[in-house]
């Protein structure tokens, strides 16, 4: 076996993934090292409270450059989340369906919704332990109607549009009088419908599955069962197990590419 590193996507490395402590190896990079991308917390592009480590931005710009680095011979995406905002992350699966090295995905805890989108190109994706769940593949979202607590505290919102402006925000209005059928044909059936179509087209397994099943409507299982349906390919049971197949998977992938250019030369 090659000597592969684990390279995390901000110049750091985990001691070969072994668990010891996280060093800085920007001057250090070796041959055969393997892309490192850890997708923990809310799925969003901006930089805030809520998910102050990693932005899917950054992730694309981290994918395509090691995509272009000849030292490193594929990608190990590490995913804690249950999901987060769908806002240009079709944009980033999109990248990850085009890259050509090989992508290894550990799901730990939870990978849902827009976190199993951005798996769903994945080469192999495994789970760490029986009892992580996985799936989530739905469209939804939550508007808090505080109308009522302004009132309790003495304030009424008055909004004025233009005369040609009877749409602006209509549709918000629609759904504060419990009318959300717009709503949903319009902003969240669309993005449910790439969602399902990527998945489809990333996991063979599930192409076989009817439209009705549950996985479609947004359900949730433990990795075992996400195993019989096609969501990840099985469950290692450690992370060091887990950066030993990633080595695999890229070795043969290396190979298989050598053993090409000789055919072709």
């Amino acid at each position: 076996m090659k000597n592969y590193e684990v390279l995390l996507a901000h110049s750091m490395s985990y001691n070969d993934a072994k668990g010891g402590g996280v060093t800085n190896i920007r001057d250090e990079l070796k041959n055969n090292s393997i892309g490192y991308y850890p997708i923990f917390g809310v799925v969003t592009t901006e930089y805030s409270c809520w998910s102050e480590n990693y932005t899917i931005t950054q992730l694309e710009q981290d994918l395509l450059a090691n995509e272009a680095n000849p030292l490193i011979k594929g990608h190990f995406m590490h995913i804690n989340s249950g999901g987060g905002y769908t806002w240009y992350v079709d944009r980033v699966v999109n990248t990850i369906k085009n890259l050509k090295k090989p992508i290894y995905t550990l799901c730990e805890h939870i990978c849902g919704s827009a976190a199993y989108w951005l798996a769903a190109y994945s080469t192999k994706i495994v789970a760490l332990t029986p009892f992580d769940r996985v799936g989530s593949i739905g469209t939804m979202t939550i508007i808090m109607d505080q109308s009522k607590a302004f009132e309790m505290h003495g304030m009424k919102h008055i909004t004025v549009k233009s005369h040609r402006s009877d749409m602006k925000n209509s549709i918000m209005d629609d759904i504060l009088r419990g009318e959300v059928e717009e709503y949903i044909s319009k902003f969240l059936d669309p993005i449910q419908a790439v969602f399902e179509s990527d998945v489809k087209a990333g996991r063979a397994k599930m192409r076989k599955l009817d439209d009705t099943h549950t996985v479609f409507r947004g359900d949730l299982f433990y990795a075992t069962e996400a195993v019989e349906i096609g969501l990840i390919d099985s469950v290692v049971g450690s992370r060091t197990k887990a950066v030993e197949e990633a080595k695999t998977l890229c070795n043969n992938f290396q190979t298989t590419n050598n053993n090409l250019l000789k055919i072709l030369r």
